[in-house]
C-alpha cells in the first residue's frame, strides 16, 4: 500500500461474522468429545477494500475481547470514526493462525492448480 497515494483510510465492511468451526461426518463425535477450550473459530469479513494489515488488528481486538482484557464494547466504540479518527494503538495479530481464503474480484476468475489444493488441504487437516 502505499500510503503517500492514500487519501482515504476509511473502510466500509459489508459484514463480518465470528463462525464456530463445527466437526462434519465421522468427526463430528470427536468433536463433541474434545476438550472445548479448545474451540476453532473463524473470522469472515467482507468489504470492497481493507487497509494495510486491517484484518490482523481487528483479529487482535477481537482475541483480546475474548480474552477478557478488553470490554465487548471496545468493538463498536472503535467503529466510530468521530470518536477514534486515527488507528487504535493495538499491536498487530499474529500472521501464522490467519489464513487469506479468498478474494472476489469483478469479471475476474482466479484458478487454483489442483494438486496445490490437495497439498495445502492435507496441511491442515
Amino acid at each position: 500500500m502505499n500510503l503517500c497515494n492514500t487519501v482515504n483510510f476509511v473502510r466500509e465492511i459489508v459484514s463480518g461474522q465470528i463462525v464456530r468451526v463445527e466437526g462434519e461426518g465421522n468427526r463430528k463425535e470427536k468433536w463433541e468429545e474434545m476438550d472445548h477450550r479448545n474451540e476453532v473459530y473463524y473470522f469472515h469479513f467482507v468489504g470492497n477494500s481493507f487497509l494495510w494489515h486491517q484484518i490482523r488488528f481487528m483479529a487482535s481486538v477481537l482475541f483480546m475481547v475474548g480474552q477478557g482484557s478488553e470490554p465487548v464494547s471496545i468493538v463498536e466504540d472503535l467503529l466510530d470514526v468521530q470518536k477514534y479518527p486515527r488507528k487504535p494503538n493495538y499491536s498487530m495479530a499474529p500472521e501464522y493462525p490467519l489464513i487469506l481464503e479468498d478474494c472476489l474480484y469483478e469479471d475476474l476468475d482466479f484458478k487454483a492448480n489442483p494438486e496445490t489444493v490437495f497439498r495445502f488441504y492435507n496441511t491442515f487437516n
